[in-house]
């Protein structure tokens, strides 16, 4: 994720997808309003935007703001640190990361059976109501 790896629909621009084909049509699954791109599909979108602000507290991050650059700026000194802050801190950001981009893809392979894997999963971890984020 931080080496900007993630196969969103902007790198599509990289490869030969023929001349005819529009690449501004390609939006946001998860909101559908701008280019899918790294930046704004695990931070800026107003979806992943509410899950960031609905977990960071998690890892005492609460001023920190969904933008990658203040996120890593906020790990990177205690990034080699084995501490419970740098340890929480970083599985945050990664479980974070993770869960937006399973919902963009399964938004964007037409997946249904989201909801019921995401409510699995907070149930196992006995996590509170307020963390069943769904999109319309």
């Amino acid at each position: 994720m931080m080496r900007n790896s993630l196969k969103t629909q902007d790198k599509l621009r990289q490869w030969d997808v023929g001349v005819n084909t529009d690449l501004t049509l390609l939006r946001c699954p998860l909101c559908n309003t701008q280019q899918d791109s790294h930046a704004h599909l695990l931070f800026e979108c107003v979806y992943s935007a509410q899950v960031w602000k609905l977990v960071r507290h998690l890892a005492a991050m609460e001023m920190i703001q969904p933008i990658l650059q203040d996120i890593i700026a906020h790990l990177q000194p205690m990034a080699h640190k084995r501490t419970a802050r740098s340890i929480i801190g970083k599985l945050i950001l990664a479980a974070t990361s993770y869960f937006v981009w399973i919902e963009r893809n399964n938004r964007l392979f037409k997946i249904t059976n989201t909801k019921a894997m995401v409510r699995d999963l907070l149930d196992r971890w006995k996590m509170p109501k307020a963390f069943r984020v769904y999109a319309t």
